[in-house]
């Protein structure tokens, strides 16, 4: 069985802009201030501001009343180390922004487990996709690009 501080997530209200966004979470969580430090550098903590949720990458950035910062830790999956990714082109000239989760949600197609842009509960499944084929019209020549892995 998993220690459940292998596990650990934490939303934070931010009630004065004084406050660091490394201690809330070491006070929130237990973890140290140094882990803390470190996942932010692999993408598990984030920051909403508004309407609008990023990552949170420093933790000298400065927040505001209202922001609210969260922390999604897993041991396990901070531990792994990726495989080198596969270059499947090398066409240059320009490159996507697409976010197929927010995409779908806009189109009335919300990806169950997206917890930025699709349905989400806290109890949920979280988000799996894994892309096996890539096509699109291409921006700079108009020519259509098909990538199948």
């Amino acid at each position: 069985m998993a220690d459940p501080a292998d596990h650990i997530e934490a939303h934070v209200l931010i009630e004065s802009p004084e406050d660091s966004s490394v201690d809330l979470l070491q006070q929130s969580t237990g973890l140290s201030k140094q882990r803390i430090e470190h996942v932010m550098t692999q993408g598990a903590v984030w920051i909403t501001r508004g309407r609008s949720t990023q990552r949170l990458r420093r933790a000298k950035r400065a927040l505001r009343v209202g922001d609210e910062i969260h922390l999604y830790y897993d041991a396990r999956i901070l531990a792994e180390i990726p495989p080198e990714p596969t270059l499947v082109a090398d066409i240059g000239g320009y490159r996507s922004p697409f976010r197929p989760g927010r995409h779908l949600a806009e189109l009335g197609y919300p990806i169950i487990g997206d917890r930025m842009y699709g349905v989400s509960d806290e109890d949920g499944v979280d988000l799996h996709l894994t892309a096996y084929l890539l096509a699109f019209r291409c921006p700079v020549n108009d020519e259509r690009a098909q990538y199948r892995l």
